[in-house]
């Protein structure tokens, strides 16, 4: 079978070009290169990704450093993974030594040495990233598939390629469910007890909580995280690795408006940095002892951790009237809270909500802590002041010289009462 057609068809032609020149320059130096895993299967699956993985017959450090030298880029060696990362203008491409692997012990790293293509497609997770395209000019868009990958791909399964493959490396627990929940496939009865089985057998709890922590962030990144979470959780995964997080579907349902909430957020601000990750795992912490616990687990900062138990705080509150209210009530929540707060509340297409977030949260006084210190106001009083006259200006739309006046009544009262508010 060859995929130079589909290729040219479902690539930009540069990308195309760049193949190419990739077996070209392979073959100069005596070598045979291929594109491999993800990129196949995506390209069959008709949603072709730019994100490259060149395996070679050969030396992938030589290779990468040659290709580095024709298109002006650098190369990052990755000696004990025969590995290496070509970084140029269409991006980040890795560039690989064809490898075997073998693991010491299970859950650790493999050990590599050098191997044919097919020994390498052999040793990966499942059968669908196992096929490769050759790029030899002679042989280009020629696929490899020795383990039934396309056949798998038509049919909608995920298999895995060995009795020990889970045991070899836990985290394919979860890519198993991540695959069958993104292209809607369903794990073959074998593949399913090998997950069921190292499941039992607590090989996950081998792994180090930096890679359980990897996997969870992944699987969160997926374009609906509910799904591989609710998958996760019915097999019996997510309970071993993250107790502290609870599944109903009414918290699932709120993850989703979640997520609506930062697609949202993301088209109004698309500079503003969001952790969607932390924002989506809000709505499965359901207690103050699940969220310091889990922040424990896995070493998230203490951030998180008063974002997340000021989310529960805000949960038991009302929703405020008037402007000021709400900027009083919710701006101190960090932007992952008070998204999760407003998903919990509203739909995405609420108006309040939007207002909120496009206008009241990012209005500020139009007087400065300048001019309350010229009319003798100090410390926190400036603050109190401040506030009162950016109360004013969401409420009563008051201009900067009534602003003043409400600040400096605002701040000569509080000093008055002591200044213990």
């Amino acid at each position: 079978m060859n995929l130079a057609q589909e290729l040219g068809e479902r690539l930009p032609s540069s990308v195309v070009q760049a193949l190419r020149t990739v077996g070209v320059i392979a073959e100069s130096l005596g070598m045979t290169a291929f594109v491999v895993g993800g990129f196949v299967r995506d390209l069959l699956l008709g949603a072709p990704t730019l994100d490259v993985d060149i395996v070679v017959e050969g030396d992938g450090t030589k290779l990468a450093q040659a290709l580095a030298k024709q298109w002006n880029g650098t190369v990052t060696v990755h000696e004990r993974f025969l590995t290496a990362t070509l970084h140029w203008a269409m991006g980040r491409w890795d560039v690989a030594t064809a490898r075997k692997e073998r693991y010491p012990q299970p859950a650790a790293l493999p050990e590599v040495e050098p191997a044919t293509i097919t020994e390498d497609l052999w040793r990966r997770d499942f059968s669908l990233n196992a096929m490769a395209i050759c790029l030899s000019p002679d042989r280009f868009g020629e696929l490899v598939d020795p383990t039934g990958g396309y056949a798998d791909l038509r049919k909608g399964i995920i298999r895995i390629l060995h009795e020990g493959s889970f045991v070899d490396d836990p985290t394919r627990l979860f890519r198993a469910v991540r695959y069958e929940q993104r292209f809607g496939f369903r794990m073959d009865a074998k593949t399913l007890r090998l997950l069921r089985q190292a499941r039992d057998e607590s090989w996950l709890t081998k792994l180090s909580r930096d890679r359980i922590k990897h996997e969870l962030w992944r699987t969160l990144q997926e374009r609906d995280p509910t799904k591989p979470f609710q998958r996760l959780w019915q097999l019996g995964i997510l309970p071993v690795v993250a107790s502290e997080l609870h599944l109903t579907k009414a918290r699932l349902r709120w993850m989703k408006r979640i997520d609506e909430w930062l697609q949202w957020h993301q088209g109004h601000f698309p500079d503003e940095r969001v952790q969607r990750e932390w924002a989506l795992l809000l709505a499965l912490l359901p207690t103050a002892d699940a969220v310091t616990a889990f922040c424990l687990r896995y070493q998230l900062g203490e951030t998180e951790r008063q974002s997340g138990l000021a989310l529960l705080r805000a949960l038991r509150t009302r929703l405020p009237k008037r402007p000021s209210g709400w900027v009083r009530k919710f701006n101190p929540l960090p932007l992952e809270a008070a998204l999760a707060l407003a998903a919990r509340r509203s739909s995405v297409a609420e108006k309040s909500w939007q207002r909120y977030f496009l206008e009241w949260r990012r209005t500020r006084p139009d007087i400065t802590g300048e001019a309350l210190r010229a009319q003798g106001i100090e410390g926190r009083a400036i603050a109190v002041g401040l506030q009162a006259a950016l109360g004013a200006k969401l409420d009563d739309n008051a201009d900067a010289a009534e602003q003043l006046r409400v600040a400096l009544r605002a701040a000569r009262r509080f000093l008055r009462r002591g200044g213990l508010r």
